[in-house]
């Protein structure tokens, strides 16, 4: 047999292949010890990187902070040092021009009385500024200063020269510590732009302060401050406008500075005012130290690399020379002698290796043997298939089930006439081939149901989906069964479907239908709710309209009967006693149908609700309607429940309210407020009264709007009240219903 193994071309040896393996697995093992080791110095580099920010930051922020404390304080000290309470106009003048001669901070100073009214005003400025001054700190000054003391505004830009601007106030208060003004500066903050420019941040670092928009207030640079920039786009400074609350400094951050270049940066919150200080240090400086140690560390680990891999090729050849006797006589056998046996020699795993060959090499000469007995074996159960081919041929053409035989690779062996007449191909097409599918997926998993049948596995009522000769699908009912030989091995498969085509089509239509229905219940669905908000819209704008000439119908005929009443007839006074009373029972009628479309839009807060609170709060509501009148009222035991107590407030308002009216014409009216409870659902809430009653064939009318069972001559109401009830019930997912008898009282019963 001619060896057709190929020679690789370019191999390495194995004495070149252990010193590399040496040299990488130093390389990799430097490489994790070094990388670790610099990944602590980095983060403890870049820990210290941060406290320093800060320490930093937090110095800038005390000087920042010192410059508006020490404005304070003047003020402050201003107060305790003279009386400008009882001084004169000319003495008040006087302190504050010696406070803006002592501050060249300040530009302008006044002093308002408790009544925000100016008593006295300095200024460096013209006449009309002064008075402008005097306008922007009117008012507002006044409430901080009643509220927490002292003022401070936010920052504003000058308009004529650009230079940010504050106002600060103190409160003025008599010995008796009664506020009696306030004393108002506007402060330039350019005097604080030295104080910042000589904060060092390193050697080549700046600091500058922002206020909660991001406009610069402070900076080396004062042009750009005096152009009113805003650096709302830098990283720290974003995070100090969208973080409100913060009142602690940030950590070290990363990005593009003020300068334009890589800056690591930090901010720290002043509190009051409402500004932050911002420090940043060049990326290069401030990681100086941390570059070098990355450089250094680099360096040894190639050195120690190197030594590494000098050490490996040493020692890879003093083990490669028993490894290269071993293949050569692997080579030897490849060959074709057999027989031949490694020398045990080397070291003990070299020799141990030898041993393990020689045990191989006979272990696979006896598989050779088994191999070649296996092969007659093959042989021999092929011509039993074939003869078996020819039986099943015979007994099977004609059945009306696809009969099938696959050998153990799932190949076809025998394929009957009704298979032929499915598929579309003769037994010649297909046979030794695999039965067609419509899809690699299917494929697959019939392959997988093949495997668990050569494994002794049964199969019934598969249904699988195959591919006819023209490209058409159809679908199959299918058993597959193992054929076993007389040792108990599987030889064979046995495959039998039958044609269910038919049967998923319907199965598919009924689908579809289904689809199709629940789409139009979708569409109904969407209809029906876009119906509901027109009908609210209109409800709601039809409320809205009728009040107007309600209003004007009833305001005209009390005019009409307050001023001309003794020139009237008496019918005419009558008439317009009825367009009064009716535009009132109008204005009613529209009122409560506005409150019943409100009920569909207004949300549900659902909440533990105390039940029997809530009719002890509706009684009392209603007490105006027992005043003079003999009534009992019973209450029972009412459970909580989850609902929107507002809502729920007026269903027991409008059912108690029901139960009073209805019961007017009895001596003594009797009311009952209970529960019904049962051991499964919610309770069942109810009002009972001994009222009028009314016909049960009419109970259908009952909840609608604008529906009575009663004349407005008998009982005066809207007709919206019940409709209500019902509405908000069942925005809790309940229900409602009533029971009566004429003349025999009515009774009311809801669930939540």
């Amino acid at each position: 047999m001619k060896d057709q193994t190929k020679k690789p071309q370019m191999a390495l040896s194995l004495a070149n292949t252990l010193a590399l393996a040496f040299f990488i697995l130093s390389i990799v093992v430097l490489l994790i010890s070094g990388s670790l080791q610099l990944f602590s110095n980095i983060q403890t580099q870049r820990i210290v990187i941060s406290s320093n920010q800060q320490l930093v930051a937090q110095d800038a922020t005390k000087t920042v902070s010192s410059f508006i404390q020490e404005k304070f304080s003047v003020l402050e000290a201003s107060l305790r040092l003279t009386d400008l309470v009882t001084a004169s106009p000319e003495e008040q003048k006087l302190i504050l021009n010696s406070l803006l001669g002592l501050q060249p901070a300040f530009r302008q100073l006044v002093l308002l009385n408790a009544q925000d009214q100016e008593s006295a005003q300095v200024s460096r400025l013209s006449r009309a500024a002064s008075g402008r001054f005097t306008d922007r700190v009117k008012g507002d000054v006044l409430a901080q200063m009643k509220q927490r003391g002292k003022y401070l505004s936010s920052v504003y830009i000058d308009p004529l020269t650009s230079e940010p601007l504050v106002i600060m106030a103190v409160p003025v208060n008599d010995v008796f510590g009664e506020f009696k003004g306030s004393l108002v500066v506007e402060v330039n903050l350019k005097f604080m732009w030295n104080l910042v420019d000589q904060l060092k941040v390193g050697e080549t670092g700046c600091a500058y302060v922002v206020d909660r928009q991001g406009n610069l207030i402070a900076f080396g640079d004062t042009a750009r401050v005096l152009k009113g920039e805003n650096v709302g786009h830098l990283k720290v400074v974003s995070e100090f406008i969208h973080n409100p609350v913060s009142i602690r400094s940030s950590e070290a951050n990363i990005y593009q500075g003020i300068m334009g270049v890589t800056v690591v940066g930090t901010y720290v919150p002043l509190g009051m005012p409402d500004w932050a200080v911002v420090t940043e240090l060049p990326w290069e400086e401030a990681y100086r130290d941390t570059i070098r140690d990355v450089v250094v560390s680099s360096g040894g680990t190639l050195v120690m690399a190197v030594l590494a891999g000098v050490v490996g090729v040493y020692v890879a050849r003093r083990l490669a020379v028993p490894l290269v006797h071993l293949m050569e006589t692997a080579t030897r056998i490849a060959g074709g002698e057999r027989e031949l046996q490694a020398v045990v020699d080397g070291p003990k795993e070299a020799a141990s290796l030898a041993i393990a060959f020689n045990s191989m090499t006979a272990q696979l000469r006896q598989s050779l043997e088994v191999l070649e007995q296996r092969v007659i074996e093959v042989k021999r159960a092929e011509e039993s298939l074939r003869q078996a081919n020819e039986t099943l041929q015979a007994l099977f053409d004609y059945s009306p089930l696809a009969i099938n035989l696959l050998d153990l690779d799932s190949r076809v062996l025998f394929w009957n006439h009704a298979a032929e007449k499915m598929y579309g191909w003769t037994a010649q097409e297909v046979l030794g081939k695999f039965l067609p599918t419509v899809s690699e997926e299917k494929l697959e998993e019939h392959h997988a149901i093949r495997k668990r049948v050569r494994q002794g596995e049964s199969f019934t009522n598969l249904e699988v989906e195959r591919r006819r000769k023209d490209g058409s699908t159809f679908f199959l009912d299918v058993s597959i069964a193992p054929l076993r030989d007389a040792n108990g091995d599987t030889y064979a498969m046995v495959s039998i479907g039958m044609d269910i085509t038919a049967r998923k089509q319907a199965e598919e239509e009924i689908r579809r239908l289904n689809e199709e229905l629940e789409q139009r219940v979708v569409e109904r669905t969407a209809q029906l709710q876009a119906a509901n908000k027109e009908l609210e819209a209109f409800t709601y704008s039809v409320s809205h309209d009728l009040r107007a000439p309600l209003r004007a119908m009833d305001g005209f005929s009390r005019i009409l009967m307050d001023e001309y009443a003794p020139q009237l007839p008496p019918d005419a006074t009558r008439y317009l006693g009825i367009i009064c009373d009716s535009s009132r029972q109008m204005g009613r009628l529209v009122d409560g149908l506005l409150t019943f479309s409100r009920l569909g839009r207004q949300p549900l807060n659902k909440q533990p609700v105390d039940t029997a609170d809530l009719v002890r709060q509706a009684l009392q509501s209603l007490s105006g309607e027992r005043v003079g009148r003999r009534i009992e009222i019973s209450m029972g035991e009412l459970p909580a429940c989850q609902g929107d107590p507002t809502l729920l407030r007026q269903v027991w308002i409008n059912l108690l309210a029901n139960a009073l009216k209805f019961t007017r014409e009895q001596k003594t009216a009797r009311i009952e407020v209970g529960s019904l409870t049962s051991g499964e659902g919610p309770p069942v809430y109810f009002v009972k009264d001994n009222g009028v009653g009314f016909d049960m064939q009419y109970v259908g009318k009952l909840f609608g709007v604008f529906q009575r069972l009663h004349s407005t001559e008998e009982f005066e109401g809207t007709g919206v009240g019940l409709a209500t009830v019902q509405r908000i019930i069942h925005r809790h997912g309940g229900r409602v219903w009533a029971e009566a008898q004429v003349g025999a009282g009515a009774t009311f019963y809801f669930t939540i």
